[in-house]
């Protein structure tokens, strides 16, 4: 099940993380609450353009189709997956460390923002703070009140 976690230092974009107890993608457990707040996620930044520090991203795959907020973590899911983490990744910001491009996202385990085996940053933080700054530190507290946020995740995050 997903899970809130609040951070004990803030950063200048959020001072929440969501996070999900199981991978989701490609050869991992694909429980549907975790599909879903990743889903989710992928679908708030295809909703507007998006630009961050000056550069212009856009998370939608070459297909031209927005993901779909079912639950299910078919092929394409995963490839919105691998379409999210190229184009984050693209412009290669100085000193951020990239993504693992292994067609999944992997929950946080331990305090650090690295994987444990990998050594790259981890894509669910990515994720929580490309939303972040997309849509604002306000509206990214109150998920629950974005449109499509999944009601079956409501229950998982609030109160």
């Amino acid at each position: 099940m997903p899970r809130l976690k609040v951070l004990s230092r803030e950063t200048s974009t959020i001072q929440i993380i969501y996070l999900i107890d199981q991978a989701v993608g490609r050869g991992a457990p694909n429980r549907r609450s975790d599909v879903l707040l990743v889903q989710f996620f992928i679908r708030l930044l295809q909703d507007q353009p998006q630009k961050f520090d000056g550069e212009q991203y856009n998370f939608i795959p070459g297909s031209g189709r927005q993901l779909n907020i079912d639950g299910i973590c078919g092929e394409e899911t995963i490839r919105h997956i691998a379409h999210f983490k190229q184009e984050h990744d693209k412009a290669g910001a100085a000193g951020e460390q990239g993504m693992l491009k292994d067609l999944r996202i992997d929950p946080m385990l331990t305090s650090s923002p690295f994987g444990v085996r990998t050594g790259h940053v981890l894509s669910i933080l990515r994720l929580n703070q490309d939303v972040a700054a997309s849509i604002g530190a306000e509206r990214f507290r109150k998920l629950y009140a974005e449109r499509l946020f999944p009601q079956e995740l409501k229950n998982e995050f609030f109160i």
